[in-house]
């Protein structure tokens, strides 16, 4: 199993959710101004079509940055609390082998 160091955690989650959605958005955004250009190059029909894309790669960015961050919290929120709850079980396990190696000692 492996055991990510805290600070590993924080940096790769945030960093593989905004390349995911800045992937998106900048796709969008440039198709939009792809159909800009070509909407300028043939007259001005292709504007309204162009801006419409762009409005919709900031609107999806925006919902999307939203959500991943939420869901960023709760993961770190139940990263914390199970990582507490091994060191609780490990420092149990000790105190009780300590206590196990007294009593060993004690009896022979």
């Amino acid at each position: 199993m492996e055991h990510w160091p805290i600070g590993a955690w924080d940096a790769a989650v945030p960093n593989r959710l905004r390349d995911a959605v800045g992937s998106g958005v900048g796709a969008g955004l440039g198709i939009g101004l792809g159909l800009g250009v070509v909407g300028a190059l043939s007259g001005r029909g292709l504007r309204p079509l162009a801006k419409a894309a762009i409005k919709g790669g900031v609107v999806v960015y925006e919902r999307t940055s939203a959500a991943a961050s939420e869901a960023i919290e709760v993961a770190q929120d139940l990263y914390y609390e199970a990582r507490d709850e091994r060191a609780a079980e490990l420092a149990a396990r000790e105190q009780l082998t300590e206590a196990n190696d007294v009593i060993r000692m004690r009896t022979t």
